[in-house]
């Protein structure tokens, strides 16, 4: 019997795990408002089974915005933890959005519609970005390399700068390729240059 057991809560894990990945490649395709009949679909499960792991279609959608950040967060803190340079950590956190750009472009284009907790999500994303940079342009202010810069503003600059980039990607990128892969190399030197002293 425990045997049986232990297998339908391995199957019950499996199942949730597919969900949630499922989730995130319709995510990226479509963008956060798809239904969840289609997510059931793509998962080759009942629209049912949705439910059974997921009270609500934005408790499921937490979970894929949980997940996201997660994998940001410890690829930025593995990062950040072995070095302080700030041009190789903003040259990283490019490469990080890069490879999640369409999910991340979802996010940031969507954002005022998800929940407050989601929201949160979000800003707790960018808190742990936002420390590392801060460790990096305080590095680079005591070495003599970089101005002497408000820690929140020379971040929310550079936020604000990728942001505009993926917002307005059908301007920058209208053959739909990769804004972040056309533009890092202008997008990382423009903004060195405006720190460095």
């Amino acid at each position: 019997m425990e045997k049986v057991q232990g297998k339908r809560q391995l199957q019950k894990i499996a199942t949730r795990e597919h969900i949630i990945e499922t989730a995130m490649s319709v995510y990226i395709a479509q963008g956060f408002s798809v239904p969840t009949h289609t997510i059931a679909q793509k998962a080759g499960v009942a629209h049912g089974t949705i439910f059974v792991h997921f009270q609500t279609r934005e408790a499921l959608l937490f979970q894929a915005l949980a997940r996201f950040a997660d994998d940001i967060g410890n690829k930025l803190h593995g990062l950040s933890a072995s070095n302080h340079d700030i041009e190789t950590l903003l040259k990283a956190h490019l490469e990080i959005i890069g490879e999640n750009e369409a999910f991340y472009k979802h996010l940031i284009h969507e954002l005022p519609n998800l929940s407050l907790e989601a929201r949160h999500l979000f800003v707790s994303l960018n808190s742990i970005a936002s420390h590392h940079f801060s460790i990096a342009l305080q590095s680079g202010i005591e070495n003599g390399i970089l101005k002497q810069l408000s820690t929140h503003m020379t971040y929310n600059t550079w936020l604000g700068l990728i942001h505009y980039y993926l917002q307005n990607s059908e301007f920058f990128s209208p053959n739909g390729e990769s804004v972040i892969a056309r533009y890092k190399d202008d997008l990382l030197n423009s903004y060195i240059d405006l720190i460095k002293k």
